[in-house]
């Protein structure tokens, strides 16, 4: 009895040792596999060059950051990564933490933006010391590297950069709230008579819709929500009439603005066949 106890313990043990020996070889597969940061444009670039080719890349990007103190370092890297690919724009949301929005906390993000895109050759036109912050839009304007400038763009733009446009939301508004203002807004025009240059009869989709837009930006056609925590997806009141046709990247546990995490929502989002129906 006592060998087959002795047999029974020492097979135990090997198959422990096996199975340990398992987990480390998977843990180094990834190790390997897993994508680190990107150490230059070009590496970026190349990253998203099929989705790029393909026009799938994203124009407008929303970010919503749950944590009630997101890490201002990985999500300056975050959204230089998305300037530095070709997205024109970006709109930042932070349900629970509204420090992140004060006019030093964006000049303090913004320099950060400026920091990491010097180690990407990207220079920054844009200066920051009279910029203002106040604002809910931030306008970035880099400088691309000779190899990277394409042909002259409209005269607003010089053809060796770029404008990289930053919108900070406020989560003290949601997006009820500017609901219910548009239609106060839309309930005095029509008493008044007037409607803004219209007559009563002509209120319609366009006319909400230009109400509630923000200018120069489009809806996003990706948004990545950082939860921190395997929750059901909520978007913590992110403005609703923008995100029609948003392809959502919901990024759990741990939660991070993640190198790793920026190539899994490109990647998503170039894999999406579009249909718009009419």
């Amino acid at each position: 009895m006592g060998r087959v106890f002795a047999a029974v313990l020492s097979l135990l043990s090997l198959a422990l040792r096996a199975l340990s020996a398992a987990w480390a070889a998977l843990a180094l597969v990834g190790a390997q596999t897993a994508p680190s940061r990107p150490n230059s444009l070009s590496t970026l670039r190349d990253a998203v060059a099929p989705a790029a080719s393909a026009k799938h890349l994203p124009r407008h990007v929303a970010l919503i950051l749950k944590s009630h103190n997101p890490p201002r370092r990985m999500l300056a890297s975050f959204t230089l990564w998305l300037a530095a690919v070709g997205v024109e724009a970006v709109s930042l949301h932070f349900p629970n933490a509204l420090h992140c929005i004060d006019s030093s906390a964006k000049l303090e993000f913004l320099r950060l933006m400026e920091e990491y895109g010097r180690g990407f050759g990207l220079r920054t036109l844009t200066n920051l010391d009279t910029l203002n912050c106040s604002a809910s839009v931030c306008r970035l304007e880099f400088e691309l590297p000779s190899k990277m400038r394409e042909p002259p763009k409209p005269k607003t733009q010089k053809s060796h950069s770029v404008v990289f446009r930053i919108r900070f939301i406020d989560p003290s508004v949601d997006g009820i709230s500017q609901i219910v203002a548009a239609t106060k807004k839309l309930c005095t025009s029509s008493q008044a008579g007037s409607n803004i240059g219209r007559t009563s009869d002509k209120i319609d989709l366009k006319f909400v819709d230009e109400l509630l837009k923000v200018p120069d930006f489009c809806e996003p056609e990706l948004m990545y929500v950082f939860d921190g925590a395997d929750d059901v997806l909520t978007l913590d009141y992110y403005p609703p009439w923008e995100i029609r046709l948003t392809e959502i990247c919901h990024v759990k546990s741990p939660g991070i603005p993640s190198y790793e995490n920026f190539l899994k929502g490109m990647d998503m989002y170039s894999k999406r066949e579009k249909r718009i129906g009419t």
